[in-house]
């Protein structure tokens, strides 16, 4: 039997592509597709029960790491494989703290995707390669100001003083030359590794510590 695998995200592409990747697979079988959180509990409540669940870390009406709690909480019987457009160490520690069991990046081969739903429909933990080494070096006894700023990539920090200069997400992504919806990623990263939970409260933070400079 296939293992019964579902997908909420809302980048059709990313969407269209994991499904044709699996549709002749012997294992894996995508199921059900939803592009936002609401439709997604809908149909749980329904009786709906992927046995793994690709769950988008950033989506328009809910983040991964909320729809995540929830779960583990109402249906803990899904398992929880995270995906991500950018290799956040914090973003993936996060999804794992709050129930996902697995982490990879949406651009990862047939084969890794492949390897990671088997893990996770097995009970196992499973993080992308790439993001093993920085988790590791997250519990390093760094002060948390030193600790946000090294890892703090070049455009995250390009990102951020462009949010703190009150620039719309429209406006960075054009600038930046990428789009909203990646924008909104280095935003949530952003978030989760300043911990704040608001725009106003991510500004202030980045000119008080002096982040956004």
């Amino acid at each position: 039997m296939k293992i019964n695998t579902a997908i909420l995200d809302d980048h059709p592409v990313v969407v269209n592509g994991i499904v044709k990747m699996f549709e002749e697979d012997e294992l894996i079988g995508i199921t059900h597709t939803w592009s936002n959180a609401a439709e997604f509990f809908e149909d749980i409540e329904k009786g709906i029960q992927p046995e793994v669940l690709l769950l988008d870390v950033l989506l328009p009406d809910q983040n991964g790491d909320l729809i995540a709690q929830q779960l583990q909480k109402n249906h803990p019987e899904i398992k929880i494989l995270a995906i991500s457009v950018l290799d956040s160490a914090i973003s993936a520690n996060t999804m794992l703290r709050l129930g996902a069991q697995g982490y990879i990046m949406k651009h990862a081969t047939a084969a890794e995707w492949k390897k990671a739903i088997i893990a996770v429909s097995n009970n196992e933990i499973y993080i992308e390669p790439t993001l093993q080494e920085k988790m590791a070096n997250l519990g390093e006894g760094r002060t948390r100001e030193a600790s946000v700023k090294t890892t703090l990539s070049p455009r995250e920090k390009e990102v951020l003083q462009l949010i703190a200069s009150g620039r719309s997400k429209k406006d960075i992504a054009k600038e930046l030359g990428i789009s909203t919806n990646t924008v909104k990623q280095y935003q949530f990263n952003l978030s989760l590794k300043l911990e704040v939970n608001s725009t106003a409260a991510l500004v202030g933070h980045a000119l008080r510590t002096g982040l956004a400079q």
